[in-house]
């Protein structure tokens, strides 16, 4: 059978709200050990429960440009509406270490996804964006891909 419409309130525990994305193809390097936002992923998001879980997912490419015998490592994190979001660790996700081939510079291009679970705690709409650094003297880049911010709210 056909469902006509059924009401947010009456959307089971695990149904998902809403699902929201935003794309970007900027090729953005890193220089700093200060972190830095990640050009055109912010979302704005208004959850329609106070309780709701929100997943948060970022994907994309790193690529790695290592000389000798350095180390690579980028630092993500996300930020909600200017607060860092705690308990995530992504500074060790992603690394690159000891590629001397004959002493030669290696670029190397690693896939990743960073899942972070939030509660809304609000009903007013919520800034999601992610930042990132580099934690050595290594370049790295976004590899001029698409990299990805989704947003999905699962009733709880």
């Amino acid at each position: 059978k056909e469902l006509e419409s059924v009401s947010y309130e009456k959307m089971p525990a695990g149904s998902v709200i809403q699902y929201k994305t935003i794309d970007s193809s900027s090729n953005v390097s890193v220089n700093s050990t200060s972190y830095a936002n990640l050009s055109n992923v912010t979302l704005n998001f208004s959850p329609r429960f106070i309780n709701s879980v929100l997943e948060i997912t970022l994907t994309g490419s790193v690529r790695f440009n290592t000389t000798g015998n350095g180390r690579s490592r980028p630092d993500f994190r996300l930020v909600k509406s200017g607060v860092v979001v705690s308990g995530h660790n992504f500074s060790e996700a992603l690394q690159v270490r000891n590629l001397n081939f004959n002493s030669s510079s290696v670029e190397l291009n690693i896939p990743f996804q960073f899942i972070v679970r939030d509660v809304a705690d609000t009903l007013e709409t919520i800034d999601y964006t992610w930042q990132w650094r580099k934690l050595d003297s290594q370049y790295i880049d976004l590899a001029g891909v698409t990299y990805r911010q989704t947003i999905m709210e699962i009733r709880q």
